[in-house]
């Protein structure tokens, strides 16, 4: 097939459940920027977590894909979006890589990078300092709750595809973003 493939998600998977390698690869060409972004995001303030880190899980996560005859693979419901079960599977690469190599958040005071929300009009009217003090505050969320308020605020993505990669109630998916909320809030304000 050409490198522009335009053959929807679930008949890649197909194809590739069949043997199709090229499908594969168009499969990873078209979502290789989201995953990468998930895994970046995810790790994003873990000390000594770097790009080829990021390149280590996401090759991890489609590989757990494509492992044992694809059998995680044959897991996908093609009547869904193949995006939100591809970056459940790197969520979880993530969260094994980041056990097993005993990463963890810097101390405190030591604001690591953490991806700004978006460089809005509100933003950029903000001063550095105010920059510097929302960035500490994201740094001192908990990873998840980190993650999801980036998808929903930063991304735009809903509580429903949220609550579906993280593998919770939409109701709970509700309640953490706005805890994540209240505890940016309190942070920015220094209460």
């Amino acid at each position: 097939m050409p490198l522009d493939d335009s053959r929807e998600d679930a008949d890649l998977v197909a194809a590739v459940l069949a043997g199709d390698r090229a499908a594969g690869d168009a499969l990873v060409r078209r979502h290789a920027p989201p995953l990468r972004e998930l895994i970046r995001r995810y790790a994003s303030g873990r000390r000594g977590f770097g790009p080829d880190d990021v390149e280590n899980v996401f090759q991890q996560a489609w590989l757990r894909l494509l492992e044992e005859g694809g059998s995680r693979l044959q897991a996908y419901d093609p009547a869904r979006p193949f995006l939100p079960f591809l970056l459940g599977v790197g969520l979880n690469a993530c969260r094994d890589y980041l056990k097993a190599e005993r990463l963890r958040r810097p101390p405190a005071g030591e604001a690591p990078d953490v991806p700004a929300l978006g460089a809005g009009p509100s933003e950029a009217a903000m001063g550095e300092e105010a920059r510097q003090a929302l960035r500490r505050a994201l740094s001192a969320l908990p990873a998840r709750e980190r993650l999801v308020l980036e998808w929903v605020d930063a991304d735009g993505m809903t509580f429903r595809e949220a609550a579906g990669l993280l593998g919770m109630p939409l109701s709970s998916c509700r309640d953490l973003v706005m805890e994540a909320r209240r505890r940016l809030r309190r942070q920015v304000e220094g209460k």
